[in-house]
């Protein structure tokens, strides 16, 4: 199960990465996804956050409410910084998710940015 909690405005917010999720994303925020899967590398911050607002609203027990806005995470990231453990522990669930069941992908699911960027001996400004 991916699913994990975060804090925001002092409100403690469920998050549920399904295949629900997914659907919300596509259905509701106009996602396309086939393009999702081929531009998650390209515009990873944009889709992690439209997924954290789908998550929210997945793990809602009222689904037709909007539990949390886009601005509200995007707050919440600065508060922490995108690389905080905080924010990529919920990106690691995030992709996690999406590629549960694929050969491949196991650098994204199993290390955050941070690991990534210092197993490749990066010194400066990390690498999204």
């Amino acid at each position: 199960m991916y699913s994990t909690e975060i804090t925001i405005k002092g409100n403690t917010i469920p998050l549920k990465f399904s295949f629900k999720t997914m659907e919300i994303l596509e259905t509701e925020m106009g996602f396309i996804m086939p393009e999702f899967q081929r531009n998650i590398q390209r515009k990873q911050l944009s889709y992690f956050v439209a997924s954290v607002v789908a998550a929210a609203k997945t793990a809602s027990k009222n689904a037709s409410v909007d539990v949390i806005k886009i601005e509200d995470v995007y707050d919440w990231v600065d508060e922490h910084g995108f690389l905080s453990k905080t924010v990529q522990d919920v990106y690691k669930i995030f992709i996690g998710q999406l590629s549960d069941g694929l050969e491949g992908l196991e650098l994204e699911s199993n290390q955050t940015l941070i690991e990534k960027n210092v197993k490749a001996g990066k010194k400066q400004t990390p690498q999204l």
